[in-house]
Order: C-alpha cells, then sequence, then structure tokens
C-alpha cells in the first residue's frame, strides 16, 4: 500500500466538490463518471498533495484515463 485512506471530513469533501477535475460529483454522476472514478481521481490527488509527488493513474478506461 502507498499510503493510508482516510475518508475523513476533508477528503469527502473533496470527493463531493470533484477531486480536482473542477466539476463537481452530482455534475460527474450525470455524467456517467461514477463514483468510484471519482473516489481513484480524490485519492490520487491526496497522494500528489501529501507526497509532492506527480502521479498518473493507469486504467483502459477511456473516461478515467482523460483525467491522469
Amino acid at each position: 500500500m502507498l499510503h493510508d485512506l482516510a475518508w475523513d471530513r476533508d477528503f469527502l469533501q473533496q470527493l463531493l466538490d470533484g477531486a480536482d477535475t473542477l466539476t463537481s460529483y452530482v455534475e460527474h454522476a450525470a455524467s456517467q463518471l461514477g463514483a468510484g472514478d471519482l473516489l481513484i481521481i480524490n485519492e490520487r490527488l491526496q497522494y500528489e498533495q501529501r507526497s509532492q509527488i506527480r502521479a498518473a493513474i493507469w486504467t483502459l478506461d477511456e473516461k478515467l484515463g482523460s483525467y491522469s
């Protein structure tokens, strides 16, 4: 495991805000980006904030990959 994931208030607020995608969770849900994908994006964002290392998301999913 690269790091621990805390489902605290900050994590959930970032999730609702859409992580660093500039689109809210509700807007993503309406455009078919699932909560699981947004959780991956949000976890990557928190990892980058803690480590100061740019991280990519490896995926074959085109929609999720567009946020990598």
